[in-house]
């Protein structure tokens, strides 16, 4: 509708700590127009917070000429601290729409920590000003905005895709690694079956299917059409973190022969691998078996596109979108999707279902279902 202002305060990186012992905090975000004050959910024990579900829409004032947002920590034993805001002012003569990371300053939490007051933390938002909303895409929790089809044709060999999740175990790896990507997979430009060049998504990942095996149990390499892989993700936010330089042919070919080599040779997902990161404890480079990051981090190495001494083994999602060959991976200008709304009970259902898929299998399991139906 012409006569609303709709705003999503999309994600935090960097935030002033709330909490000295634990170094994180519990951050969510205010979003003031006039009179009317929204807040976004609150994100446990984080610095860098994803804020989804958090469409804000506001009926149009002419006579407000600006958007402030506040950042604060949650506490639940006493006045939550101030981390900072930010007053954008509006472009009140026209319709538009923006998208920016902005700088927020003011933090009463970066002088009681870190004895400083120079600005800390940055907040990246959407705003849809007196301009109609997107389409609202049903999906597996609500309902999505889709972006990604605006952005196919800039999408390149080696270009790194950030996911968020909404699953347990995406929840487990954001905050003991503390990341704001529970996943990561990376973008390949290649032919399909019938020849003509198409977009696909790899990934160290799980699935029952991909392009190449549509009925396999898959837990390692998959690799999908990249347009089924945006609309079938069940989470709430996915990224474009596109390379500074796009890989020449050379490079694009080293990347997709390694990708299916691993594919070939059905290279495991290797979780355990993972486990470490978050454990903080070292793991030696082997390519046997790979992380979701270690495999991006791997194929960037054969590209000969990060130095040598990097340890593609110590790479998390995070830390592999701020390798110097990526453009912006810590502050991404490109979001591909957004979950706008959830239903309950679809969340419900589907919460742990990732995470039950790697329990080990209980081998009598199956003996004590014969047993219990006789």
């Amino acid at each position: 509708m012409a006569d609303k202002v709709h705003i999503i305060p999309i994600e935090a990186r960097e935030l002033a700590i709330g909490d000295s012992v634990t170094r994180r905090a519990d951050p969510y975000c205010v979003v003031k127009y006039g009179n009317t004050a929204k807040h976004t959910r609150v994100i446990s024990r984080t610095l860098h917070p994803v804020w989804s579900w958090s469409l804000f829409t506001f009926d149009y004032d002419p006579s407000v000429k600006e958007i402030v947002f506040e950042v604060w920590d949650k506490d639940s034993l006493k006045k939550d601290d101030f981390l900072g805001s930010y007053t954008l002012q509006l472009k009140t003569t026209e319709s538009y729409e923006a998208d920016e990371w902005v700088v927020l300053t003011g933090s009463k939490v970066s002088e009681k920590v870190e004895g400083k007051t120079e600005a800390k933390g940055h907040v990246h938002y959407r705003l849809w000003y007196q301009k109609p909303l997107p389409e609202f895409h049903p999906d597996p929790l609500g309902n999505s905005f889709h972006f990604f089809k605006d952005h196919k044709q800039k999408m390149n060999t080696g270009d790194c895709i950030l996911f968020s999740g909404s699953e347990t175990i995406s929840g487990i790896i954001k905050q003991f690694m503390h990341t704001p990507y529970s996943h990561c997979g990376m973008i390949l430009r290649m032919p399909d079956r019938d020849g003509k060049e198409e977009v696909f998504v790899c990934e160290a990942d799980w699935d029952t299917g991909d392009y190449y095996d549509e009925k396999e149990e898959i837990y390692g390499i998959t690799i999908n059409l990249y347009d089924k892989r945006m609309e079938s993700y069940v989470g709430d936010v996915i990224w474009h973190c596109p390379l500074k330089e796009p890989l020449n042919e050379e490079q694009s070919k080293k990347v997709i022969d390694f990708i299916l080599e691993r594919k070939k040779s059905k290279c495991k997902y290797d979780m355990f691998q993972g486990i470490k990161m978050m454990a903080c404890l070292k793991n030696k480079p082997c390519s046997n078996a790979v992380f979701c990051s270690e495999l991006v981090a791997f194929a960037m190495s054969i590209a000969g596109t990060i130095a040598p001494t990097v340890n593609c083994s110590e790479q998390d999602p995070y830390e592999v979108s701020k390798l110097p060959c990526y453009d912006h991976g810590q502050f991404p200008r490109t979001m591909l999707r957004y979950q706008v709304e959830v239903d309950a009970a679809k969340m419900s259902s589907t919460s742990i279902s990732e995470f039950t898929d790697l329990l080990p299998k209980n081998p009598f399991s199956k003996k004590k279902k014969e047993k219990t139906d006789a």
